[in-house]
């Protein structure tokens, strides 16, 4: 005679396969990203992040909101929503700016055009 709870083991089980699967088919990209307020660098860093996921890169000074998705084999969308924190922990936003990467490729923008908030975006497809 066979247990009850043994059918949710077993459920529990291949929802734990299935997501692992799940993970492993989806892209995983390394972004190295550093964000300058008028010469001063407020963050940088970098991330293991999975394409199609909105992604969070934050410091004391400033948070980016970052999403990448895939375009072509070789190119790679990178959104980046850029905010300022102030001294009361409000965030002030500098815009959004969309970018595009091949693999291995850096770029440094100016976001949304203003000449005091430079953006550099890194992007590595991982194995």
């Amino acid at each position: 005679m066979s247990s009850p709870i043994g059918g949710f083991y077993i459920a529990a089980h291949n929802r734990k396969k299935a997501k692992a699967a799940e993970l492993a088919s989806r892209l995983q990209l390394q972004i190295n990203l550093l964000l300058q307020v008028d010469g001063i660098v407020l963050l940088q860093q970098e991330q293991l992040v999975y394409a199609g996921e909105e992604n969070l890169f934050e410091s004391y000074g400033a948070q980016v909101k970052l999403n990448a998705c895939k375009l072509s084999d070789e190119l790679f969308q990178i959104t980046c929503q850029v905010e300022q924190k102030q001294a009361n922990e409000q965030l002030t936003p500098l815009g959004t700016q969309l970018v595009n990467l091949a693999d291995g490729e850096s770029i440094s923008t100016l976001v949304e055009g203003n000449e005091g908030v430079r953006l550099t975006v890194g992007c590595r497809l991982q194995p």
